[in-house]
Formats: C-alpha cells, structure tokens, sequence
C-alpha cells in the first residue's frame, strides 16, 4: 500500500478578453428598446415631413437598426423584433411596430 497523493495543477480560469480599442461593445436591451423606439417615433412622424417618403424606404431604416443590434446586442430581442416587423409590414403595410402603434393610438383617443 502506497500512500500517493493525486496532485492536480489548479485549473486557470479562463480570462476575460480585453477590449480592443477599436472593437464596438456589447449593446444592452435596454439601448435597443430606446433606439428602436425612438427609430419608431421618428418613422411615424417622416411623412409629416416629407409627404412622399416612400414605406418601403423607412422599413429598411428600421430593419437595419435591429440588424445592427443583431450583431453588436441582444441578438434574440433583435431577431424577434425583426420578425414583428416583417409581420407588421406584411399585415399593416406600416414600416415599423411602433410607428403602427402611435398610429393605432392617435386613432383611438384622436
């Protein structure tokens, strides 16, 4: 009987990487729900100011905004909301889901 000791070397946890000066960080929900909201709000109020804005030409605008946040973000959030907005697009003919829900509830109490 041999009195042997299992020595294992401590197991390194793993390192957080850096940031490198030019790598964009980590977006949070909370900055994609405030962008596409206020992405929304200046949608809904673009044909006041330019009546021939075409609806195709401002769903795109929304579309890349989430496809930003797709890649630097909350990539589900952002998957989802692109989703909803291809549906609301499809369905409404509206370019965003917020700007078809200020429409909605300009209608309702307007």
């Amino acid at each position: 009987m041999s009195n042997v000791v299992d020595f294992r070397k401590a197991r390194k946890k793993k390192a957080e990487p850096k940031p490198t000066p030019g790598a964009p960080k980590r977006r949070s929900a909370g900055e994609f729900a405030l962008a596409v909201g206020l992405t929304g709000v200046a949608i809904f109020l673009a044909p006041t100011l330019w009546t021939g804005v075409p609806a195709p030409l401002l769903a795109v605008v929304n579309l890349l905004v989430a496809a930003v946040y797709v890649q630097q973000g909350p990539r589900l959030l952002a998957g989802l909301w692109i989703a909803l907005s291809f549906a609301v697009l499809a369905v409404f003919s509206e370019a965003s889901p917020v700007a078809y829900a200020l429409g909605v509830a300009l209608a309702t109490f307007g």
